[in-house]
């Protein structure tokens, strides 16, 4: 069978010759497809519409930045763009976040390979995608030949959305705690909270799955900030912070179900009640609901768990914290459901799940 990525098109911008051919080159033995060199920001912009990914090499002067808002339909349109620099320029990084690209990559010394894992995941998630769409396509010319039942279809596209979201929660959790459940974890209790507020059957299934990506963006984040042994100081958290616009750049654009409310879970589950969230200072009901359970889920877990910068809590003093922060940080509706939990029982380990449908 033909390998899939001898078919891709990277973009390859840096306007030092010598230095762009060793990035091309890496890019090809890292299989990530074939790559073409463009030698400044407006060629880039020219090759970009018939590529499958971007990376950009041009430090972060205005040239690079005007690249991606020129390129911010492609975008928008899926167009994934990696910014490679020499040292980490946390306001550059920002800046490039703030205009569209997906991560920025330090490659000091000549050394791709954090950027050829990062590029490989990206086009395998986007691969993945494009199969399902392509099933799709497949699928639908299928119950216009037969009598196949709607509900049929249904049920095998949300089961292959389930497939790809799974994929992407494992990408996920590899640096959120010492047991790698927390994803799991958060999703479980944010199910257990939604049925108690009595959501339907296949609202809480659909959140069960979804909120395993609530901290997807957090790939783009630097090791040196996410194990960070300490606070993080001002410049740091503004970086953290991202993790949620590149969730939802992630995520965002699918009409799956479960992987439409894991983009606004991802984007929104650091939403504040009062209005004092990032990344949209977003208020009250206007805070997507899928996204205020998720984040008692999310807070839940982490207080109680180990990490870097602290010690874990005690149930008990977990659980005054979450309802100390009801109507400030919470929605005291779903604070309220989750005081109807056995809270002990949300710290055991998360039992393996088939994959099976949404309940009609």
């Amino acid at each position: 069978m033909r390998d899939p990525s001898l078919d891709r098109a990277i973009i390859v911008a840096d306007d030092q010759p010598d230095r762009a051919r060793a990035l091309a080159a890496a890019v090809e033995q890292g299989g990530c497809g074939r790559a073409r060199v463009a030698g400044d920001g407006r060629q880039a912009a020219a090759l970009a519409a018939d590529a499958d990914a971007l990376v950009l090499r041009l430090e972060l002067r205005d040239d690079a930045i005007q690249v991606l808002r020129d390129l911010s339909d492609a975008i928008d349109g899926g167009l994934p763009v990696l910014v490679v620099c020499d040292h980490d320029d946390r306001p550059g990084r920002r800046r490039a976040l703030a205009a569209g690209a997906r991560d920025l990559v330090v490659a000091s010394n000549g050394s791709y390979e954090e950027l050829v894992l990062k590029l490989a995941n990206i086009l395998d998630f986007h691969d993945i995608q494009n199969g399902l769409e392509q099933r799709v396509l497949e699928l639908e010319r299928a119950v216009q030949k037969s009598d196949r039942q709607v509900d049929e279809v249904r049920h095998e596209l949300e089961l292959m959305h389930l497939e790809a979201l799974h994929r992407l929660a494992l990408a996920a959790e590899y640096r959120d705690d010492a047991t790698h459940e927390h994803p799991q974890r958060v999703a479980r209790t944010a199910a257990l909270i939604a049925r108690e507020m009595r959501l339907p059957d296949e609202q809480v299934w659909i959140l069960r799955h979804a909120a395993q990506l609530h901290d997807i963006g957090k790939i783009g984040v630097p090791d040196e900030i996410m194990l960070k042994p300490g606070p993080l100081d001002p410049d740091e958290f503004e970086l953290m912070k991202t993790h949620t616009v590149i969730g939802w750049q992630m995520l965002s654009g699918s009409s799956a179900r479960v992987l439409a409310v894991a983009a606004h879970v991802a984007l929104s589950h650091h939403e504040r009640f009062d209005g004092r969230g990032y990344p949209n200072l977003l208020a009250g009901d206007a805070i997507p609901m899928p996204a205020r359970i998720a984040a008692v889920a999310d807070v839940f877990d982490t207080l109680t768990h180990v990490r870097p910068y602290r010690q874990a809590f005690s149930v008990d003093r977990a659980v005054d914290e979450i309802r100390r922060m009801a109507r400030s940080t919470f929605d005291p509706r779903v604070v309220g459901a989750f005081d109807l939990l056995d809270h002990a029982s949300l710290l055991e380990p998360v039992e393996p799940e088939s994959l099976e449908a949404a309940p009609l």
